[in-house]
């Protein structure tokens, strides 16, 4: 069976050198970012610099890290005052074992959130050193009332431009996968229309995610005639919106080919996307899929049915489960 890899990516794990063991960032909070943060600006990195080296104990690790400087020449506040035409900020760099911390990027226009430094008052520090900034474009958007519904215009105006890199407009879909506004909704619809496919498939991915249907023509495009070619990350976080996103039955028809892919993965993950809308009509599109050659797929058949059905008595409470049982599970489902 391949193993499922909705959105594994995402997991940012960073292996310390020699230490065996994964080491995760925090997640993404977005408001509790923006509610931490005492400056929040709009603006290019000027210069970004090595002042020295220190020796600390940082997630239970010792080693020597830079002490970094930057500028900020800000051209838009978002949130406090700027005290000078530069802002200047203090960050550490880990020399030997990642642990997660990132910087910023000299000559990068960027989105950052700062915090005032209890050591220099006429310097900051980062309010996250594990997502130091965001993506944004020099074109300012409409101005919002609070902080927080301006960094999401900030972002959102990122995610639609094609005047940003293309690895910052695939972040900012990613840091504001889980923000309801209809302003990221709106920048996603655009970016899925977009001529790269880096951006759109990836919009067509966070699309499904949130149940729009716009994502549909490209994603079916994409797990059709480009199915071998995708990028994996792409390809997980297709199969992750189709999986787990999708609750409108007008994506049934769409879900319906997709049992038929000659990739196996791609057939289960149609499955469990009907099994998500839960309508007991699909039973007779899944039934088929019980004598399918893998076992991947008769799995989620049959933990499809059982949503669909609403017999939860009758759904594998795991793959392992599932093969432990196989032929019970497929005997009452098949009857």
């Amino acid at each position: 069976m391949r193993n499922f890899r909705l959105l594994g990516f995402f997991f940012f794990l960073v292996f310390a050198g020699s230490v065996a063991w994964p080491i995760p960032a925090p997640g993404f909070n977005l408001p509790e970012l923006v509610k931490t943060a005492d400056l929040i600006v709009v603006g290019k990195i000027v210069d970004v610099h090595e002042v020295s080296r220190v020796t600390m104990t940082i997630r239970n690790i010792e080693q020597e890290y830079q002490v970094m400087q930057a500028q900020i020449r800000p051209a838009r506040v978002l949130k406090g005052t700027v005290p000078d035409a530069l802002i200047t900020v203090r960050f550490l760099l880990p020399m030997r074992y990642p642990i997660g911390y990132r910087g910023l990027n000299q000559s990068e226009f960027r989105l950052i959130m700062l915090i005032a430094s209890k050591s220099n008052p006429s310097e900051y520090e980062l309010t996250s050193p594990y997502y130091p900034s965001q993506a944004a474009i020099s074109d300012p958007p409409a101005r919002y009332d609070s902080a927080l519904a301006s960094v999401i215009a900030e972002m959102s105006s990122a995610i639609a431009s094609p005047a940003a890199d293309w690895s910052a407009r695939r972040q900012a879909m990613f840091n504001l996968m889980s923000v309801t506004d209809p302003t990221v909704t709106h920048a996603l619809e655009v970016a899925v229309t977009d001529k790269d496919n880096r951006v759109n498939i990836f919009a067509a991915a966070f699309l499904l995610l949130r149940d729009d249907m716009a994502g549909l023509d490209r994603a079916a495009r994409a797990l059709n005639s480009e199915l071998k070619s995708l990028r994996d990350d792409d390809r997980s976080t297709l199969l992750a919106g189709i999986s787990r996103g999708i609750h409108n039955p007008q994506a049934i028809p769409f879900l319906q080919k997709l049992l038929s892919s000659p990739d196996a993965e791609v057939r289960a993950i149609a499955a469990h996307g009907l099994g998500t809308i839960g309508l007991r009509s699909t039973q007779e599109l899944l039934l088929p899929l019980l004598r399918d050659p893998e076992s991947s797929v008769r799995f989620a058949a049959a933990t499809a049915l059982a949503d669909v059905t609403g017999n939860v008595q009758w759904k594998p409470q795991s793959f392992q489960d599932f093969q432990q049982n196989q032929q019970r599970y497929l005997s009452y489902w098949d009857k």
